[in-house]
């Protein structure tokens, strides 16, 4: 199962009237891509997911205490890439990291002092993420478990609400996520914009590498998804 980030209206998502970029290149090569995802129900038609979000949108923004709704419509245009669990684990590894230095894994010197490096595909293991993501205060919404970034504004706050579609899911500002995005860039040294894009355009980090090197290629891949989604006042979402 791999993870994709989709930007755009949410009536398209749930009517699944979208294809991931592995999936885009299938169609580009004549080939068939199955995707798999963690919860897989039947889709929606177009007016039954308008309808849907519209409802959904309105019941939260009063919930939230905003006014300002966004634009929904399945004829907006959207926005994928695929930073897959290695460049999203690195970089929730790498903000963990920054949250709580003491525990970052360190080569004491010698054969058995050696410190067991972090897996990005299994960063809820790490001793640093565990520690940072219960009670995080630098990086709430990329240690607290969000999954859709909305353009709202609740203060930068972190909070669980039902989607459209049913599940419970925890959610987060748009701003939020750029703010913590835009830190970790600043603390790693990666603010170039041409230089993020090259990261990109290399190509996914190799299954052996390191934790910067993988958060270094899920920032290139999130940053500009998350900076469009901003300008476009449509939801961030990941998808697996």
């Amino acid at each position: 199962m791999g993870m994709d980030v989709y930007v755009g209206p949410l009536s398209r998502y749930l009517a699944r009237d979208w294809l991931t970029l592995v999936q885009q290149v299938g169609a580009a090569t004549g080939r068939r891509v199955q995707v798999l995802r963690r919860e897989d129900p039947p889709a929606p038609d177009h007016a039954a997911a308008e309808s849907m979000v519209a409802t959904w949108q309105r019941e939260l923004l009063e919930a939230l205490g905003s006014d300002t709704p966004w634009v929904d419509h399945r004829d907006l245009p959207y926005w994928t890439d695929k930073p897959d669990w290695d460049g999203y684990g690195g970089l929730v590894l790498l903000a963990a990291y920054l949250e709580r230095p003491e525990l970052v894994p360190v080569n004491r010197g010698g054969f058995f002092r050696r410190a067991h490096a972090d897996d990005p595909r299994d960063f809820q293991q790490a001793e640093a993420y565990q520690a940072a993501s219960a009670a995080p205060t630098r990086f709430p919404s990329l240690l607290g478990g969000t999954e859709w970034w909305l353009p709202v504004e609740t203060g930068g706050r972190v909070f669980r609400a039902p989607r459209p579609d049913g599940p419970v899911t925890t959610m987060a500002p748009l701003s939020r996520l750029l703010l913590e995005l835009k830190d970790i860039a600043e603390a790693i040294g990666l603010t170039d914009t041409e230089e993020r894009a090259a990261i990109r355009a290399a190509g996914p980090p190799d299954p052996d590498s390191d934790v910067e090197t993988c958060a270094r290629f899920g920032l290139s891949t999130l940053l500009p998804l998350a900076g469009k989604a901003h300008v476009e006042r449509q939801p961030l979402l990941l998808d697996f």
